[in-house]
């Protein structure tokens, strides 16, 4: 799934459980704003429980990404998974 914020792929799960791998390059800012969308987006992956889905989750972060508010984010996420 591609969306101006993000790029999302996904893959059968090699474990029982899925994976999230989140790349956060350096020209989305500083650390903390990368840490501030890492942390984001895992806690939407353990709240929403979407590793039990089965899926290995990658996700390309870009620079709007940083404009998002959590809510916003996780309907991105959400959608992705049709939640």
């Amino acid at each position: 799934m591609r969306h101006p914020a993000f790029d999302i792929k996904t893959a059968p799960a090699i474990d029982r459980e899925g994976k999230l791998l989140i790349i956060t390059p350096k020209v989305l800012g500083s650390a903390p704003v990368r840490n501030k969308i890492r942390r984001r987006l895992k806690a939407i992956f353990h709240e929403e429980k979407l590793f039990t889905l089965g899926r290995d989750v990658i996700v390309w972060c870009k620079k709007p990404s940083t404009l998002l508010s959590f809510q916003d984010t996780k309907e991105i996420i959400l959608k992705k998974f049709v939640l």
